[in-house]
């Protein structure tokens, strides 16, 4: 499937409301949380847009080690 400018756009869209509608859970509350990534992909072929979250956490035990 490809989509249209206009579909890009809206997936575009949806993605940004729904970082927006998600954003405390996106950020949580891991008390060593480190580097937030997110990836949007509002073109994938065959597929639903989807966003890709990465958080970096860092071990409670060796930070509190150091």
């Amino acid at each position: 499937m490809r989509y249209s400018k206009e579909e890009i756009i809206q997936n575009i869209k949806d993605c940004g409301q729904s970082l927006i509608d998600n954003a405390e859970k996106i950020a949580n509350d891991y008390k060593y949380s480190g580097e937030i990534v997110i990836t949007c992909y509002p073109n994938p072929y065959d597929e639903a847009p989807s966003i890709h979250v990465e958080n970096t956490l860092y071990p409670e035990k060796f930070v509190e080690r150091f």
